[in-house]
């Protein structure tokens, strides 16, 4: 596994570019890409530009986001369709081989008709399996308030059941620590991702308390948190021979108002020491 960085994780007007060559010089491996950021980056370096600038930064683009999700409204989600086919094209050009859609969780977020949410994740992976691109699909576990429910799924176990239901060979699975947690999803889920689904992995800690307590800003660093990250991340190695990337999401305040480049060796030193201790060299 090699270490990854989401550029969430640091200060949130930091410009991309500056996030880039941050996480490189932090000896991070990969970044996640903002695919909006590259696109304004393409029109005035090229493309051949922009591949440039991320090996002069050493970093690899490893994974990105797409627009068009089923946690949007309808009308936006026809807007970011529109989109779509230059979003992957640009993703294909950087040698991205998957990208995310996230999934609602709420009552008032995205599509509401279960069968729809299922048409529209059809929809995105066949535009983007003509670009080489495989869509893994992000469950939130976050606990939403009463008035409302929950929408969506929000459990590996769930995930895996609506990707059957998609009926894609190249949909799969983004496995989040925090949403892994919160939702309270089990380990023998894993084994029942069938070999050679597409995977992606966000590492992140969980302070302690309640689960239903806990909202995204309350992330933490692996290893300050109550997770076993080290088992969890065995057990994902272990069910599906994953040893792709591992990108730190964190939306922690204390982390983004530090100076962008301490705050990346920070996050660096806490992702290398988890992947070492995984690895049984830390």
């Amino acid at each position: 596994m090699e270490s990854c960085l989401n550029a969430a994780t640091l200060a949130p007007d930091l410009p991309f570019a500056s996030f880039v060559r941050i996480a490189g010089a932090a000896g991070f491996s990969a970044v996640e890409v903002r695919l909006g950021a590259v696109a304004e980056m393409a029109r005035t370096m090229g493309i051949d530009g922009v591949k440039d600038f991320f090996t002069a930064a050493g970093v690899i683009p490893a994974h990105c986001g797409l627009s068009a999700a089923p946690i949007r409204s309808e009308e936006d989600y026809q807007a970011a369709l529109r989109l779509l086919p230059s979003e992957c094209e640009l993703a294909q050009a950087l040698g991205i081989r998957t990208a995310t859609l996230v999934l609602p969780y709420r009552s008032d977020q995205g599509e509401s008709d279960p069968e729809r949410m299922v048409a529209k994740v059809r929809e995105v992976a066949r535009i983007a399996s003509d670009y080489g691109l495989s869509i893994t699909l992000e469950f939130l576990g976050l606990h939403p308030p009463p008035d409302r429910r929950t929408r969506g799924p929000t459990t590996l176990g769930q995930t895996l059941e609506f990707i059957e239901r998609v009926g894609q060979p190249h949909v799969g699975v983004l496995l989040d620590s925090y949403h892994w947690y919160l939702s309270g999803s089990q380990m023998d889920d894993l084994e029942r991702i069938p070999a050679g689904m597409p995977l992606f992995v966000h590492i992140n800690d969980a302070p302690p308390g309640p689960v239903e307590t806990l909202t995204d800003p309350m992330r933490v660093l692996p290893g300050d948190g109550v997770i076993d990250l080290v088992g969890w991340l065995r057990a994902v190695k272990r069910a599906t021979g994953y040893d792709g990337p591992v990108s730190l999401e964190l939306f922690n305040e204390e982390i983004r108002r530090l100076d962008p480049q301490i705050a990346a060796e920070r996050c660096f030193r806490a992702v290398s020491r988890l992947l070492a201790a995984v690895d049984g060299t830390g």
